[in-house]
């Protein structure tokens, strides 16, 4: 299963698509905030993974801190990695990836992203890197 939460539906369909001729079942969610319920308590297996678009749309302007828990407030791919992980990161570490169209991210959220196992992809290009994440979360 690949949970994708993404609010770009008609952007995405093309990579639904291809995941679905490639074997994968997709579920998608329009924010952070949708997906953490089921998240939370979805049970993980093999090749099972979790792509977390890096910037949502709705929510406040500012989320801090790993220690960030309200779900109600929950904006970013980022803040609902951190909430995954901080709630059981033996069985999220290397289910998570983060995309996004920007080319940057800060050197502290990246090295954050890289200790935690998260790969960081960038969206709409080299579905081949998405393919490696998956299998990553395979083994």
């Amino acid at each position: 299963m690949i949970y994708l939460v993404d609010d770009e539906h008609d952007l995405l369909r093309p990579l639904i698509k291809w995941l679905n001729e490639l074997g994968h079942e997709v579920k998608t969610f329009d924010t952070a905030a949708s997906a953490y319920d089921e998240l939370i308590g979805a049970p993980l297996g093999p090749g099972d993974l979790i792509l977390l678009d890096l910037m949502l749309p709705s929510g406040p302007p500012s989320v801090t801190g790993p220690d960030f828990f309200n779900p109600a407030e929950l904006y970013s791919g980022l803040s609902l990695a951190r909430v995954l992980l901080n709630a059981d990161g033996q069985r999220f570490k290397n289910r998570i990836a983060i995309y996004s169209a920007a080319r940057i991210i800060d050197p502290e959220n990246r090295e954050w992203l890289r200790e935690n196992g998260i790969t960081f992809l960038q969206k709409h290009q080299r579905l081949e890197e998405l393919v490696n994440a998956i299998g990553k979360a395979a083994s």
